[in-house]
């Protein structure tokens, strides 16, 4: 296979190369004492090595290239960073260089059954690329990077939070406000719903929330779900305020495309928009329960008492209902992530261990990427578990970045069976 400097990284880091007798290209004796700290910026590959050479220790840099040649072609001599390099380490020293340190050949010293297994890893087409060379060690090597999976993923979401919270002028309020109406939207209008809060403020909504029908009407008019020749009387109402509305307050209407097809009648953005036209005129005791409750089913006990109070016709009770998968979904992408964006920024970390508390003690997501890690033999017990699984897929199979995911290794030095 064609080797890359990525993957020539890999090896010396991890010292997949067979270490015994050594010896430099001039046939000097060389000891590896220490493989030095890869360099992300820049400079030499591996910084603060440490080698014998023959009787001698020398400590300094390291460089490594696919081939010997590319010292020259990238002007390393004329670069003053590398002044302090004590080896060259190549993968195929194709020209003998005069260089004041020495060159170790690496090619002949590497198995060449896991060169295959790397090669057909980097060019399967998979759910994920290992698919093929998968063995049972991975699911329980799962289990110990889990913990640093789901938190990547949750920083990740706290860094959008905390991102939305300076947009927001420092408003918290206004921020969950966002949060809140994009996750309402699920997945196939997410940024549609995130478009219509953005463009109505939260301070407008709470001034209605003795008025609700004025708050549903500003969220589906700018949804643009309000149609001015509908028969229908609640529809024709609502189309009025809003025009009205919509003219003292100056509306801007935003960009965006609704998606009104194949959906579940619960996830309609109609119904999902009247929801939101609830929450808004309690959102400030919403988040204030959220901050101050020990388990999750206290806020959602409140919407529910609210929304139940808020319901006049069975119709309209049912399009409030708010069921335990939108739950879930509410918690997962909404309050944890609040939770850990808020304890974060002030400092309190009790709001962050209560964020993965509450994650651990969720139900799974159950969906096409869950179902295919299970079937592939990793447990989904709960949401803190499928979060990792999907930081996972997206962050490292996604991008194939294989050689930084730490379950590589257990493939890499499985026995072979190609």
């Amino acid at each position: 296979m064609k080797m890359n400097e990525k993957l020539l990284q890999y090896l010396w880091q991890e010292r997949c190369f067979d270490h015994n007798s050594l010896r430099t290209s001039d046939g000097q004796q060389l000891e590896l004492i220490s493989q030095g700290t890869l360099n992300t910026h820049q400079g030499p590959d591996f910084l603060e090595a440490r080698i014998r050479l023959d009787n001698t220790v020398w400590a300094g840099n390291i460089e490594l290239h696919v081939k010997a040649s590319d010292w020259v072609k990238h002007q390393h001599s004329l670069d003053p960073h590398y002044n302090n390099v004590i080896l060259h380490v190549v993968w195929e020293e194709d020209k003998s260089l005069n260089l004041s340190f020495p060159t170790l050949e690496l090619n002949n010293r590497i198995p060449k059954h896991q060169l295959k297994k790397y090669q057909i890893i980097s060019c399967a087409s998979k759910f994920i690329p290992c698919e093929n060379v998968w063995n049972e060690k991975l699911p329980e090597g799962l289990k110990a990077w889990k913990p640093q999976l789901m938190l990547n993923r949750l920083q990740r979401k706290a860094a959008k939070v905390l991102e939305w919270y300076e947009k927001s002028n420092h408003d918290w309020q206004e921020t969950f406000w966002w949060l809140m109406a994009r996750q309402f939207g699920m997945k196939q209008n997410a940024d549609a719903f995130q478009a219509v809060a953005f463009s109505v403020p939260l301070k407008l909504l709470l001034r209605q929330q003795y008025a609700l029908q004025q708050s549903k009407a500003l969220l589906l008019g700018q949804a643009g779900l309000l149609n001015a020749d509908d028969q229908d009387p609640e529809t024709t109402f609502l189309y009025r305020n809003y025009s009205y509305l919509s003219k003292i307050h100056r509306l801007q209407v935003p960009l965006m495309r609704m998606d009104l097809l194949r959906m579940r009648p619960a996830n309609f953005p109609q119904r999902r928009l009247k929801q939101l036209a609830h929450l808004a005129g309690i959102l400030p005791e919403i988040l204030n329960l959220l901050l101050d409750a020990k388990q999750p089913n206290q806020v959602f006990d409140f919407l529910m008492e609210n929304f139940k109070e808020a319901a006049g016709d069975p119709s309209e009770k049912e399009a409030l209902h708010l069921g335990s998968q939108l739950q879930d979904h509410l918690l997962i992408n909404v309050f944890v992530p609040f939770l850990f964006a808020y304890g974060g920024y002030k400092k309190l970390p009790h709001f962050q261990q209560k964020a993965l508390l509450w994650l651990e003690s969720t139900k799974p997501e159950i969906n096409a990427i869950t179902k295919k890690f299970t079937e592939l033999g990793f447990e989904n017990p709960d949401a803190s578990v499928s979060q990792s699984l999907l930081e996972l897929k997206s962050e490292f199979c996604n991008k194939r970045l294989c050689l930084e995911c730490k379950l590589f290794p257990l493939l890499w030095n499985q026995p072979s069976q190609l």
